[in-house]
């Protein structure tokens, strides 16, 4: 019985990580996501649009090359947040339905 609750926990861990992806657009068109999770994105000359996420969340920013501020919100989050500077990493997809954990040079608008 150990072994196969071993297994099927390692089973999950290897599922799980199948669906994790992180992808960045810049000025034209690019796929975010993976597997059959994955849509096309399309931003303007100058905007970059980063994505990470995993089988059941996500964290989605954008910002121009030439703007003052980096946007981003997270499937777990109510609210858009901000961050000075136009290439600030965005944070790492929260877990199931928990909000992403947020630096302190990000604030919410």
């Amino acid at each position: 019985m150990k072994k196969i609750i071993l297994i099927s926990a390692s089973l999950l861990l290897v599922a799980t990580s199948v669906f994790a992806s992180s992808n960045t657009v810049t000025g034209g068109s690019g796929a975010l996501g993976s597997g059959t999770s994955t849509m096309t994105a399309t931003t303007s000359n100058g905007v970059t649009i980063t994505y990470n996420g995993t089988a059941n969340s996500y964290t989605l920013g954008a910002a121009h090359v030439n703007g003052t501020y980096t946007y981003a919100s997270s499937s777990g989050d109510t609210k858009v947040f901000k961050a000075s500077g136009s290439s600030v990493a965005i944070p790492a997809a929260p877990s199931g339905t928990a909000t992403a954990t947020w630096p302190a040079t990000w604030s919410s608008m």
